[in-house]
């Protein structure tokens, strides 16, 4: 016996071994489970939404300033640990500042993981968050950076393009969609 959860969200089964095993009225309760569980994976993502988007307005007018500062603003918007901004200067690609400070430091690899990440988004031109864009399947390796990697990019400039790269160990569940080019956007009205 199987029912969907919403449209795209999933299915719940449920087996047995014997034949017939469930009944006109299990059927019905089981239908009634499934709308059940669509309604608390909907509350569940709505509620994460609204957390990105309190963090977000609490943190709006920390997105200028200096690159520490936008750095510090992007960790608490997207809830993440690790934030960098790199530039690409001509063919060169370089990390300028990081948070935490020192971070480079602890972990050599996440500099050139970092790097390649960045080749990525300069190639692309465009914005990343990698649980939601199958394109980035093959940077999954890298090992200084968490489950999650976001990338935003700026416009450019007379020194070359910035990109802010963050990272962490959580699942950007209910980031809501479009919200990385919002970052951007806002980012490049304030440089």
């Amino acid at each position: 016996m199987a029912a969907p959860i919403g449209s795209a969200k999933g299915v719940i089964m449920v087996d047995s071994k014997g034949q017939y095993a469930f009944s006109e009225k299990k059927q019905g309760q089981f239908k009634s489970f499934a709308n059940l569980s669509e309604n608390l994976v909907d509350a569940f993502f709505h509620e994460q939404r609204l957390g990105y988007l309190n963090r977000f307005l609490e943190n709006y007018f920390l997105l200028k300033g200096p690159p520490s500062r936008i750095l510090e603003a992007l960790l608490n918007i997207t809830d993440l640990e690790i934030a960098l901004m790199i530039r690409l200067r001509g063919h060169h690609i370089g990390v300028e500042y990081s948070l935490p400070q020192g971070i480079l430091r602890i972990n050599e690899a996440l500099y050139r993981d970092v790097r390649a990440f960045g080749a990525w988004l300069f190639k692309h031109k465009k914005p990343v968050v990698t649980n939601r864009f199958k394109a980035l399947t093959r940077l999954e390796h890298l090992k200084g950076l968490g489950p999650t990697l976001l990338g935003l990019l700026t416009e450019p400039d007379a020194d070359g393009i910035n990109a802010w790269v963050l990272s962490g160990k959580k699942h950007l569940l209910g980031w809501p969609k479009g919200l990385e080019q919002v970052l951007c956007d806002v980012i490049k009205v304030f440089e």
